[in-house]
């Protein structure tokens, strides 16, 4: 290692870089030649041109080629810039080094500090507080409102750390969700079971006192029956409440609350409402009430649902939160001029009408990517005098543009002809088609799929014989990542579809087909359809459990895939079929042998 004096003496490499760029330039005019002048200091010990030893050696090199007097002004110049810029991109090269070290030499300290106290020494209280937070997280509420919150001022503070009551599930125990809210100190999401507040709806109550009185404050608050003791409790959380979710079978007794909903929600500051009424006989929307000015103002989700025709309140709250909404459903049975209201929202993305002419108007909202149409509860010939226009509307040019989810519900008509429209929107990342009243419709599975070549979800109402998903082409939709049918083999006399699933995901080990209506067999106990019986065994060896076993069939490992995690069903199984796929090497049934 130098000692201190050499290096003392020697130049660094920046400071000699710097006195290289000290060849000045003078310039006379355009008729005489431009020299030179090299002013380097004179106390510099080493000769320029015997420096090529040194880091830099290239560029001093570089410089010193710059001293003839053949190079004109403007080339000396460019070549200094180019110069200047080499040398700012190796200063800032070395800078981030230096922070590079500086970091690796904080980690390795801390990590030194750590690794000197050996566990027998590391105590709870040592934790990072996110750690311990964490921990507290497996605890249940109880334990962290009547222990963990006892034991010191750290426990207290972090025991009501708002991650810890973001989400809390008491379904069974109403005692349990009275002593939850009244001591927790905030709950994002509370969903109550409507026999409670049919039990609990006496003003004298204290269970209703705590319920319409409590202090923790909730953001969403989920109803599944109205009972007037909601009322209360929405008007105890103004300022708190952002998302409400209320179903309702209504009936004459509740008729006169129907007003006083709408004036308690007004006075709410809703990002997303959900109102859903089962009842023929009545509905939310048949009411004096109107939006006054800045009510509902700052909903962006609302998502409406009623049996019978929505009165006229729908239009004025479509009206009230155009500036803000985001996703909209509309009742099935909403009027065209309610749909063509959408138009106005200029920052709506998604939308659930009913498959109604006016859907053309959707045309000018340039956010719009998912679309589903309902056609639930409209007669065919309804539907077959809509279809020309839908098909317009999915042709338009900017449809086609962003259009990225297309649903179809209900349609008893026409289904081939709304596919063949559904080539153009190559956009498309995802299809769904539930109920289609053309079982022959899925012979167009294939053309689909080798259309949409950017397609990653596929469903349809619909079983395609194994010859029509013998003939997806092997390069169809290579993004392909879910395709779900929805029937079963003894439907037709069309054969197990097991077989072609599996020469299907044989060749796409991303591919997840899923078969819906599951592996039950009608009669199996009496022998019938013995191929089903072979391949289903192929996959559930149990055929106890056909009747309520829904495959997702697939040749990758489940843990190691975010799909499988995330976008399964909950009542569906994956099945991972690797290794299993070779269709001869089924053992057949031991009646065949």
């Amino acid at each position: 290692m130098p000692s201190a004096a050499v290096n003392m003496g020697e130049p660094s490499h920046e400071e000699f870089l710097s006195k290289d760029l000290m060849a000045k330039l003078k310039i006379c005019n355009k008729n005489e030649e431009t020299s030179f002048l090299s002013s380097m200091k004179s106390d510099l010990n080493y000769d320029l041109i015997e420096s090529h030893n040194c880091p830099y050696g290239s560029a001093a090199q570089t410089i010193a080629s710059l001293l003839t007097p053949k190079m004109s002004a403007c080339e000396a110049a460019k070549r200094c810039d180019e110069l200047e810029a080499e040398l700012k991109a190796e200063k800032q090269m070395v800078a981030k080094l230096k922070d590079q070290l500086k970091h690796s030499e904080k980690m390795l300290s801390e990590l030194r500090s750590a690794h000197s106290k050996c566990p027998s020494a590391l105590k709870f209280e040592d934790l990072p507080e996110e750690l311990m937070v964490t921990i507290f997280s497996y605890l249940p509420t109880d334990t962290l409102l009547f222990t963990v919150s006892k034991v010191c001022q750290q426990w207290k503070r972090l025991s009501e750390d708002t991650v810890l009551w973001s989400q809390v599930s008491i379904l069974r125990d109403f005692n349990r969700l009275i002593r939850t809210l009244h001591h927790a100190p905030c709950l994002r999401t509370v969903c109550i079971p409507s026999e409670f507040l049919t039990v609990h709806d006496d003003e004298e109550d204290e269970y209703v006192q705590i319920l319409t009185k409590t202090k923790c404050r909730i953001r969403s608050l989920t109803v599944p029956d109205f009972q007037p003791i909601m009322l209360r409790m929405l008007r105890n959380q103004l300022g708190s409440l952002r998302h409400v979710q209320i179903n309702s079978w209504w009936d004459n007794m509740r008729l006169a609350y129907r007003g006083e909903v709408w004036q308690t929600l007004a006075t709410l500051d809703l990002q997303s409402l959900t109102l859903h009424e089962f009842d023929g006989g009545n509905s939310y929307f048949h009411t004096a009430f109107r939006p006054a000015a800045g009510q509902f103002a700052g909903v962006r989700h609302l998502d409406l649902y009623c049996k019978v025709v929505p009165g006229g309140l729908l239009a004025d709250l479509i009206a009230a939160c155009r500036g803000s909404l985001v996703t909209v459903a509309l009742p099935p049975k909403s009027k065209g001029e309610v749909v063509a209201l959408l138009a106005e929202c200029g920052k709506l993305r998604e939308a659930n009408v009913p498959f109604l002419e006016e859907v053309c108007a959707l045309e000018r909202n340039e956010q719009l990517e998912l679309l589903e149409l309902n056609a639930e509860w409209l007669s065919k010939a309804k539907v077959q005098s809509v279809i020309p226009e839908v098909i317009r509307f999915l042709h338009m040019r900017s449809t086609v543009e962003r259009l990225r989810t297309l649903f179809f519900q209900g349609m008893p008509v026409s289904c081939r002809e709304l596919l063949r429209a559904v080539y153009k929107v190559r956009g498309l990342r995802y299809v769904r088609i539930h109920n289609f009243g053309e079982p022959e419709a899925a012979h167009m599975v294939p053309k689909v799929l080798d259309e949409l070549r950017h397609l990653e979800r596929f469903c349809i109402a619909a079983l395609p014989s194994p010859a029509v998903l013998d003939e997806v082409p092997a390069a169809a939709c290579p993004g392909l990542r879910e395709l779900t049918l929805i029937g079963a083999c003894h439907d037709d006399e069309h054969g197990c579809r097991v077989p072609a699933v599996m020469r299907l995901i044989r060749d796409r080990p991303g591919l997840h087909v899923f078969l819906d209506l599951g592996l039950g067999v009608k009669d199996h106990l009496e022998g019938k359809y013995p191929q089903c019986l072979r391949y289903h065994r192929h996959v559930c060896p149990d055929e106890s459990l056909w009747h309520r076993f829904y495959p997702v069939m697939t040749s990758h490992k489940p843990d190691r895939c975010a799909w499988c995690r995330f976008n399964v069903e909950d009542y569906a199984t994956v099945v991972n079929m690797e290794g299993r796929l070779d269709v001869e090497a089924v053992p057949p049934l031991e009646d065949d042998l």
